[in-house]
């Protein structure tokens, strides 16, 4: 019997996506959106904080791994690409992604090519990451879209992402520029 994953995305407000081994379903979204307000500085103070981040098990059991990001001149776009390995106990839900300090706006995206070859990107509301699962953001396929750069980023830079779940807790990570 082969073994199929199961990925949740929501588009938009609109419709859930539902991706198994060989089918794609659209399906009336049940589920309620928060928007992931993430700020950052180096005055934040964690205290009485008991987000995911902070959980053993979620840092050791959840990985971000390889993240990079394309060159990218000021105020232009760039992507950003990496791999979630969940290895945790129950589903990983990612509602919102933010970089504040390197675009003005972070947010999933899916590239789809169409009948006729032409590519084009759909926004993606949140990621849903079954336990025991891997997924993959990488070109031509799921990605981060940064909006709006805010400074030039150029091969051997390195900036923060900030994960947002769906219990408001935060993950953050180090993004390297390279080709």
């Amino acid at each position: 019997m082969r073994k199929s994953t199961l990925i949740l995305l929501t588009l938009s407000n609109i419709f859930t996506w539902k991706i198994c081994a060989t089918e794609l379903q659209l399906e009336p979204k049940e589920v309620s959106s928060s928007c992931c307000l993430v700020h950052h500085n180096s005055q934040h103070s964690d205290q009485g904080n008991t987000s995911l981040s902070n959980n053993n098990e979620f840092n050791t059991a959840v990985q971000f791994l390889n993240a990079w990001a394309r060159p990218a001149e000021k105020g232009k776009n760039t992507a950003v690409y990496l791999t979630i390995n969940n290895q945790s106990l129950s589903n990983l839900e990612i509602i919102g992604v933010s970089a504040p300090n390197i675009a003005n706006a972070a947010m999933f995206h899916q590239s789809i090519r169409d009948n006729n070859g032409v590519i084009s990107m759909s926004h993606i509301e949140h990621l849903l990451i079954p336990l025991q699962t891997t997924f993959k953001l990488k070109p031509g396929g799921f990605h981060i879209m940064l909006t709006g750069v805010t400074k030039q980023l150029t091969v051997g830079d390195s900036f923060d992402l900030t994960f947002c779940m769906k219990d408001q807790s935060t993950k953050t990570i180090k993004v390297q520029v390279k080709k």
